[in-house]
């Protein structure tokens, strides 16, 4: 199971994707128009409810299913060898990001014209 706050990112990430225009809210739209706004936003619960459960089949089928070769967007490739190795790499991610976090804040000024 991942942790908590990877969860409630999961969970932000599938409500606020339910509440941009598509078929959710369509659907959503014509249920509130036809029986109200409390059965609406049932609708759209159960709908992010549905999303979140499909993003955590999904994640959780991917990592534990062996896929270990992860592509970026460039198409560099990384293939780990094991469970225990992924586990160090976002362990090492989490720990630089932490000590990132902690160091000074900087405040970039930006001025621009149109060389007037």
């Amino acid at each position: 199971m991942p942790p908590f706050e990877t969860l409630l990112a999961m969970s932000g990430f599938a409500l606020a994707a339910s509440a941009t225009p598509g078929p959710v809210n369509i659907i959503g739209a014509m249920t509130g128009a036809r029986y109200g706004a409390a059965r609406a936003l049932a609708f759209v619960t159960g709908a992010t409810a549905s999303f979140l459960v499909l993003f955590l089949a999904f994640g959780t089928g991917t990592r534990f299913s062996g896929v270990r070769t992860v592509r970026d967007q460039n198409g560099e490739e990384v293939t780990y060898r094991s469970q225990s190795e992924i586990e160090r790499a976002i362990a090492a991610i989490d720990s630089e990001i932490a000590t990132l976090q902690r160091g000074r804040l900087s405040l970039i000024r930006v001025q621009s014209s149109k060389g007037l």
